[in-house]
């Protein structure tokens, strides 16, 4: 079977005979050398928010999942049984749905503005050609062996007599999210599932992003300042105030903001009127931008930092509970 250009997505937990709808693809029944996507411009398939895993090997074996976005489902990106991540085996013998291939471990990933580097190893059968497949996501997976949102591209690697290649490709592609995973697929056409995501370094120049309006949400706002600074993966974005009016200005979020996932600068002494301190025993500084969550919902953070190289400058934060 031949599965591509198609949305699989939204499907919910079935009984009885529909039981395993809860997936995107399921294999059962022993089928195998089916392919699901494909690298060609269109033939990859969407598969995403489903209620089990995207692609799940239950039974057979050459069954390919190739350049597809998997993404936001509740269950893993590709699952072989057993459920949950399969781990690996120390020169792959083991057999199963899709004889259990091993994944690809990522140990170092770099982007600028045209190319992704990206280095790691493979552990498998001896002397034996594979593909590696690259994939980017803005988040990864809980199990820690994450989707694949974004296809990047292959690159062909073969294993030494003691069943080891070294991954190191350049890939043409425009990384947009820093979580990089990668799988494998052998000459059968046994694909594995994803590998543990690894965080990308991006060289790409940052951008700034204004706040012009105290509202919480749309355009100029700081919730959406953040929400652009997440989604432009670079060296690391600034985000300034200007908003009019000589303050100091309150801005009071409805609900909790976006984490800060992607390196940024938050700059509130941007603003007009503000000024740093300048006291080494003493403070002197001119806050002009308040961030308040007096009005907000109970256990709500001001600003959640999960990423390196966040900096907060020139707020003040209060009011959070």
């Amino acid at each position: 079977n031949l599965v591509q250009g198609n949305f699989i997505g939204t499907n919910a937990a079935g009984t009885g005979s529909i039981a395993n709808t809860t997936h995107g693809v399921t294999f059962t029944s022993s089928a195998s050398s089916n392919t699901v996507g494909g690298t060609a411009p269109g033939a990859g398939n969407l598969i995403a928010f489903n209620g089990g895993d995207g692609f799940y090997v239950q039974a057979g074996t050459a069954n390919r999942a190739l350049g597809n976005s998997l993404h936001s489902n509740t269950g893993l990106g590709i699952d072989l049984d057993p459920n949950n991540p399969t781990a690996n085996d120390a020169n792959d013998p083991d057999t199963g749905a899709n004889q259990r291939q091993n994944f690809p471990l990522l140990t170092s990933v770099s982007a600028n503005a045209a190319a992704v580097a990206i280095q790691g190893t493979l552990n498998s059968l001896a002397s034996t050609a594979f593909d590696v497949h690259f994939y980017a996501s803005p988040a990864c997976d809980p199990s820690g062996n994450g989707e694949g949102q974004f296809y990047l591209g292959t690159t062909s690697v073969t294993t030494d007599g003691s069943g080891n290649a070294v991954i190191d490709a350049v890939i043409p592609a425009i990384v947009t999210a820093k979580f990089i995973t990668a799988t494998a697929t052998d000459p059968n056409g046994n694909t594995s599932e994803f590998s543990p995501c690894a965080v990308a370094t991006s060289t790409v120049a940052g951008l700034t992003f204004s706040v012009t309006t105290t509202a919480d949400t749309g355009p100029g706002s700081l919730r959406q300042a953040i929400l652009d600074a997440n989604a432009h993966f670079s060296a690391g974005d600034t985000i300034a105030f200007a908003i009019p009016g000589d303050g100091p200005h309150t801005i009071a979020p409805a609900t909790a903001l976006p984490p800060l996932t992607d390196p940024v600068t938050i700059a509130g002494y941007t603003q007009t009127g503000a000024s740093a301190n300048t006291l080494a025993d003493g403070f002197n500084a001119t806050i002009k931008i308040i961030l308040d969550g007096a009005t907000g919902p109970a256990n709500t953070d001001g600003l959640s930092l999960q990423s390196p190289g966040v900096t907060v400058k020139g707020l003040a934060i209060i009011g959070f509970k």
